[in-house]
């Protein structure tokens, strides 16, 4: 009848559909955005602890970021990142006590074979050093942008 003045013509219910869908669209994004935040703190507060855990206690904080479920495809590549870089940092770490376990079984008898042996565990762990070094820093730079996005 008077739908016209009123505002419900079939032009104005249009409007009011696309607006809801807008404002839907929007509260999933603030959504996705907020669990996003959530997941990026997890793993930037995992990597944190990680990273400042002494040498014995990494593989057990290693685990414990891998084992961190998140959703969000940046946070996924940042947390898989550091595992990859950590992972690759304590097989170095585990060279070196294999060199050192080697040299130590030795114990004083001149054997050349357990001087190899160690010697190869530590060139192993010397190249390993140099690109966890690196893999490592690219973690930090991951981690630094995933806070700076997410203002954490």
């Amino acid at each position: 009848m008077n739908n016209w003045r009123l505002g419900f013509g079939s032009s104005s219910a249009t409007s009011i559909a696309a607006l809801i869908g807008l404002v839907s669209v929007f509260g999933c994004q603030d959504e996705a955005r907020a669990r996003a935040k959530v997941e990026a703190a997890r793993v930037g507060h995992a990597i944190d602890l990680l990273r400042q855990a002494p040498n014995p206690a990494k593989p057990k904080q290693l685990e414990s970021l891998r084992a961190i479920a998140c959703q969000t495809a940046e946070v996924v590549r940042v947390r898989d990142h550091c595992v990859q870089a950590y992972a690759v940092h304590l097989d170095a770490l585990q060279q070196i006590a294999a060199g050192r376990s080697s040299l130590a079984a030795d114990a004083g008898i001149s054997d050349s074979a357990a001087a190899s042996t160690a010697l190869t565990h530590l060139a192993t762990a010397r190249q390993k050093l140099k690109s966890a070094w690196q893999l490592t820093q690219d973690c930090a730079n991951a981690e630094a942008e995933l806070r700076r996005r997410y203002g954490l």
